[in-house]
């Protein structure tokens, strides 16, 4: 459905510690990819995240 609205990749960014959304995307279909340091200001602190992506094509 993502793919017909012209969009080739999706990806989602996770707290590192937050194996329960990390082992739903595997099981989705997502790959691992990286991770980002200080990715994002959360709290006052840059905290960083895992990426995880899936190609629809």
């Amino acid at each position: 459905m993502l793919g017909n609205a012209g969009f080739h990749r999706i990806e989602a960014h996770v707290a590192l510690e937050n194996y329960a959304s990390q082992n739903l995307l595997k099981k989705l279909g997502f790959s691992f990819e990286t991770v980002r340091k200080g990715f994002m200001l959360e709290n006052n602190k840059w905290t960083d995240k895992a990426v995880f992506y899936r190609n629809l094509n």
